[in-house]
This record gives structure tokens, sequence and C-alpha cells, in this order.
């Protein structure tokens, strides 16, 4: 991808949160526990560079995630890394 996931800082905790709440939270759940989509926690999450975590977001994973570049910045995304570090 043309995706720099190190550009400027994130946005704030709080809109952060919320952006996890609306675009992630529906399929990995409130604290990422999981349900439609995968657990954010986990051996497989936790062996993934924040690089890694980044592109998948950003490209989406076939049709099971779907790419958010479209919907989400960068400072965005890499925000989204960092709280789900955080679940």
């Amino acid at each position: 991808g043309d995706a720099d996931p190190v550009t400027s800082p994130p946005p704030t905790e709080p809109e952060i949160s919320t952006i996890y709440q609306e675009r992630c939270g529906v399929c990995h759940g409130e604290r990422g526990e999981g349900g439609v989509g995968k657990a954010l926690d986990g051996p497989h999450i936790d062996e993934m560079s924040d690089a890694q975590l980044f592109m998948m977001i950003y490209d989406g994973i076939g049709t099971a995630m779907p790419s958010f570049k479209s919907i989400l910045t960068s400072e965005q995304i890499a925000g989204i890394v960092e709280y789900i570090r955080t679940l």
C-alpha cells in the first residue's frame, strides 16, 4: 500500500475510542472481545507489528473485513492501532 503508518500524532483518545466503537466494535466487540470478527487480543495480535496491524486496517482482509483507507485517515488508523494495543 501507499500508506505511511508513521505520519503525525494520532487523534486524541476520546475521538479514537469513538471511531473504534463505530467502525470496529460492531464486529470485534466493544472491548475487543470478538463477535462477528476475531477477538483483538492474544498471540495473533500480539505477534503483529504496528505496521502490520495498520496495513490490515488500511487494506482490509479479503471479504471478511473491509478496507478503511477511504473511510479513515492514516492518523486515525494509527490511533486505532494504538487503541487496540490497550484493549
